[in-house]
């Protein structure tokens, strides 16, 4: 038990302590307040967690890798008595501290970004609609020559093209007091400076610095939901990751949160969140990432207790 605690957070150690005062999971529950199955499922996932770092001693995993690294795979050789002589253990990055670094490095860094002053909201609006405003495979960041593919296509036309047709939406679409700008993935063509794709190493083309894509990418947003602003009493932007930008999304997500901190008719929603929803009236909309989850109607409200309160469940997917 206390090979554990290097592995848990300050509110699990709690737990931890009370087990091992109390002897039982039943007993440090009773002294904690909570039900056992609570401190059964905190001890469990302390367990989970120091597995994935390569230490489980039930199963002779007795050497963890360095925070920030998951075991890939661990080889243990035994001798005819069964008892282990050796271990060979093979480690990659951790996905999840690597993305919650980058949360961690660049909400620091929006603590500079200075907020846009609020504007002024409009008057007359209808509170039983909704209007959606969806962003999809924008693609943002590829470059394209006409003599290879038929049209010329970069980050300049990208974006005049996104801006003129987002204007008129606006101006077709009725006076809802509530709008969703929604980016249903691929906001940008590539999610990092190799300009490849992310799960099969696909060779991209793009425009430009892979940092100028992405200041490109997050002013452009910010136009959009300015424009949405206009016509919108709140405005709420959701991002879902795409296959070609399963990351950048996050920091396209805090800087906008970072730039209308202080316009309460923003609302910026997680985008880290795999499956996404938003209820409205008697209807919940599901946003979910389209290259990691299913397409069976059943499990729509599997992973979300509020989706299955209504009478209606409409399906966006990148």
């Amino acid at each position: 038990m206390d090979d554990l605690y290097q592995f848990a957070t300050p509110r699990q150690r709690e737990y931890l302590d009370a087990v091992k005062q109390h002897g039982s999971y039943r007993s440090a529950a009773k002294a904690l307040g909570v039900s056992h199955q609570v401190v059964m499922r905190t001890v469990n996932a302390v367990k989970h967690k120091a597995a994935k770092r390569g230490y489980a001693p039930d199963y002779d995993y007795t050497r963890p890798v360095p925070e920030g690294f998951a075991v890939k795979g661990v080889s243990t050789y035994y001798n005819e008595e069964g008892v282990p002589t050796g271990q060979w253990v093979k480690s990659v990055q951790d996905r999840d501290a690597q993305i919650q670094a980058l949360i961690e490095r660049i909400e620091k860094a929006t603590e500079s970004v200075k907020p846009l002053k609020p504007v002024k909201s409009p008057k007359e609006v209808d509170c039983d609609l909704l209007t959606i405003y969806p962003l999809g495979d924008p693609h943002l960041g590829m470059y394209a020559h006409s003599q290879e593919a038929g049209e010329d296509f970069d980050c300049d036309i990208a974006r005049q093209d996104l801006v003129n047709v987002f204007g008129y939406l606006v101006g077709a679409a009725p006076k809802s007091e509530e709008c969703i700008v929604l980016n249903v993935g691929d906001f940008f063509h590539a999610d990092d400076p190799t300009n490849r794709t992310p799960q099969n190493k696909n060779q991209l083309d793009v425009d430009g610095r892979w940092h100028r894509v992405l200041e490109i990418g997050f002013y452009l947003v910010i136009d959009l939901i300015s424009l949405a602003l206009k016509k919108h009493k709140t405005v709420r932007f959701r991002s879902t990751p795409g296959n070609h930008d399963p990351k950048s999304t996050i920091p396209l997500t805090l800087f906008i949160r970072a730039w209308f901190k202080d316009e309460p008719r923003i609302i910026v929603e997680d985008s880290t969140k795999i499956h996404q929803y938003h209820a409205f009236g008697k209807s919940s909309l599901r946003i979910p990432r389209r290259f990691t989850s299913t397409t069976h109607s059943g499990s729509a409200c599997s992973d979300s207790p509020t989706a299955t309160r209504f009478a209606s469940l409409t399906r966006w997917a990148h």
